[in-house]
């Protein structure tokens, strides 16, 4: 509702501008078709992403895609994950109400550390892509050995 107090301070109408867009968009696919996302919107695919000393690793639940419909890159220090899904309705059939999210997909996040990108791998088992992303030998710890301090004789 407007108020004469919204109409006089235009960071509160932009607020309200911004608040009525993200209710208007909460029931929006997190498929970005035009490359727009709204705040609220969920990123897909989730990730879990998690190491030890050497690796690590990133989850990502992926129902009823095949390995020909997922894409996976490195470089350097970032993880792309691409694909489509593509849902399809049996001849004849209509659609009565469509919640799961159809069309292509790209997820790109930063990673904290180096990557060495020759030897990631990647595995889809049921639905949930793993992808094994050995950490480049800089950025791998390593043991010191301390010693006593020479004492001159």
């Amino acid at each position: 509702m407007l108020t004469r107090s919204f109409l006089n301070t235009p960071f509160a109408a932009l607020a309200e501008m911004d608040r009525l867009f993200e209710s208007m968009a909460a029931g929006c696919p997190p498929f970005a078709g035009a490359g727009l996302r709204p705040r609220g919107a969920l990123l897909y695919p989730a990730l879990n992403v998690y190491e030890d000393d050497a690796n690590l690793y990133a989850e990502a639940e992926l129902p009823g895609l095949a390995l020909s419909d997922i894409d996976v890159s490195v470089t350097g220090d970032e993880l792309t994950i691409r694909g489509k899904r593509q849902i399809s309705l049996p001849e004849g059939a209509a659609s009565l109400r469509r919640e799961r999210p159809a069309g292509e997909f790209e997820r790109t996040i930063s990673l904290p550390v180096e990557i060495d990108v020759d030897r990631v791998e990647a595995s889809l088992t049921h639905g949930v892509l793993l992808i094994t992303l050995p950490k480049a030998r800089s950025a791998q710890p390593r043991k010191v050995e301390v010693r006593a301090p020479i004492r001159p004789s």
